[in-house]
């Protein structure tokens, strides 16, 4: 039964992180505070954390969103990431976490 609620579960979670307006402001903020060398608190955005470059970008990307969501730059991402936990992820992880308790997933991939 809950394998039809993953569906949903997980386009609406594609919408929240894709194509939700907040994400968009997110990612001018990123772009704003990586064209100027530092977030808006000041403090520089760090670009260098091994020396393969594109784990670089992929890093300093990752810390960008994630600085944004605990430092209370800006509001609206923090909220944006307590509703993406609560209303995105956790359904998710529930449905996972009961289907892996059932006796016809034993010795299966899910537990």
């Amino acid at each position: 039964m809950s394998k039809y609620l993953f569906v949903p579960l997980c386009l609406a979670g594609g919408y929240l992180v894709l194509l939700s307006p907040i994400t968009q402001h997110i990612g001018n903020h990123i772009d704003i505070a990586h064209s100027a060398g530092q977030f808006s608190h000041g403090e520089p955005v760090r670009t260098h954390f091994t020396s393969v470059s594109l784990f670089d970008k992929a890093l300093s990307f990752f810390v960008s969103v994630f600085l944004q969501f605990t430092d209370n730059s800006n509001p609206d991402t923090t909220l944006f990431a307590a509703y993406f936990m609560l209303a995105g992820l956790m359904p998710n992880l529930v449905l996972w976490e009961i289907e892996a308790t059932r006796a016809r997933s034993k010795g299966r991939v899910v537990r």
